[in-house]
């Protein structure tokens, strides 16, 4: 067994960082993969990158243990095989391992607002994650990001697998954007977590289309494990989802009106982007509507 302190996982994590960000200045030559070309048959990619952040906490001695600042770090790296073998049949695959440090006492590390989403987390039925190693402070977490594949027949594309699903158009929150959306204060915005999908895209028209999504997933708990346990293929209707958006262009404004089943209750949405006298106009709303509704500790009345 192998102990390593705070301060030097600290070291080390910023070390590793600057080598990786220096060896990255002195590339300038680009290449479009690592191996092969991800836009013909076979090609493999990656990425590799350092976050740190320093947190001040607020004046609550019992929660932060008297620190007044925390501090944050994960290093990431990312593998992608991806690949178009004939023009109507394309894939990718996302491995990603993370190494993350957070300073709070007794905190999980890798739960803070600048963290990628991986382990346990909604629209995923293959549990495949693998923390192989952790402290009190620390873990190392691998996991799948994405492995699907998309068909592309006459009148629709097909997609199967875990993907990457984005809805509406909204810069700072984005109602429409159902699975796995980002934290408004999340920076690192350049890959978007995957969920266990079938995704239909009809296209309509130049611009307008119908997109069908169904997506298994299971209940979280409060804690944020798997309410039934840690089975690594699972999936209820309450953690699942089935959703039909259309969306289409009048008079040079695109709108998108999407309704169905996400995790927990209903949803019915809608969206409009546009301009006025050359300023863009973006708008979205929607309404959700929980499937069930526990009461409320007594002796508080009503429901949650």
């Amino acid at each position: 067994m192998v102990h390593i302190s705070g301060t030097n996982l600290r070291r080390t994590l910023l070390e590793t960082g600057v080598a990786i960000l220096v060896v990255f200045l002195l590339r300038v030559t680009p290449s479009p993969a690592m191996v092969g070309d991800t836009g013909g048959a076979f090609g493999i990619d990656g990425s590799f990158r350092t976050i740190g952040a320093l947190f001040r906490n607020y004046d609550f001695p019992a929660f932060f243990e008297g620190e007044r600042t925390d501090d944050y770090f994960q290093t990431l790296f990312r593998l992608a095989a991806a690949g178009r073998p004939r023009d109507d049949l394309s894939y990718e695959v996302h491995l990603v391992q993370a190494l993350s440090y957070f300073s709070g006492p007794g905190r999980r590390a890798g739960s803070g607002a600048v963290t990628l989403a991986g382990g346990k987390t909604r629209y995923r039925a293959m549990d495949e994650a693998s923390e192989w190693w952790s402290g009190e402070n620390a873990r190392a977490l691998l996991w799948m990001d994405r492995f699907n594949v998309k068909v592309a027949l006459a009148g629709m594309d097909i997609t199967l697998g875990r993907q990457a699903v984005t809805f509406g158009k909204a810069h700072f929150w984005n109602p429409m954007d159902v699975y796995l959306p980002f934290d408004p204060n999340q920076f690192d915005r350049d890959y978007k977590a995957g969920v266990d999908a079938l995704r239909v895209d009809i296209p309509l028209g130049s611009f307008s289309g119908i997109t069908l999504v169904g997506v298994l997933g299971r209940e979280l708990d409060a804690s944020g494990n798997y309410l039934e346990g840690d089975r690594t293929l699972d999936a209820s209707r309450y953690g699942s989802s089935l959703l039909g958006r259309y969306f289409t262009n009048v008079a040079g404004w695109d709108f998108a009106f999407q309704a169905g089943e996400i995790y927990g209750g209903y949803q019915f949405g809608g969206g409009v982007v546009g301009e006025i006298r050359g300023v863009e106009v973006r708008g979205e709303a929607a309404l959700f509507r929980a499937s069930e509704s526990p009461p409320l500790p007594g002796p508080l009345p009503g429901d949650v």
